[in-house]
């Protein structure tokens, strides 16, 4: 199985100014992500799944992170598809609280 980088996230750099021709891609990439997880989840087991190494996060807490991230990057495809010059942002404030109202909170 692919193992992911174990950089911080906050030591992470993104390309910025995606190409318009790109954008379908990365609309379509987005919408195969549950059907893509899932595949790869979908024989492991529970104790697997709620394993954690050291202080890494286990592979649940990984897909649950995914998951509350899900409405910041609608908001961010609405606002391409709307032509915004300014994206939702996300910060760890705003993803904290986002997560509380859903009743997600550590």
């Amino acid at each position: 199985m692919h193992r992911v980088s174990r950089r911080s996230w906050f030591e992470r750099t993104f390309e910025v100014g995606l190409s318009l021709e790109s954008h379908g891609e990365a609309v379509e990439r987005l919408r195969g992500t549950p059907g893509r997880l899932q595949e790869r989840v979908i024989d492991v087991s529970s104790r697997r799944l709620v394993g954690r190494s050291g202080d890494s996060w286990s592979i649940q807490e990984h897909v649950g992170h995914l998951r509350d991230l899900e409405p910041l990057w609608l908001g961010r495809v609405e606002d391409l598809l709307a032509e915004h010059d300014d994206h939702h942002l996300a910060t760890i404030t705003v993803l904290r609280a986002d997560s509380q109202a859903v009743g997600l909170s550590e």
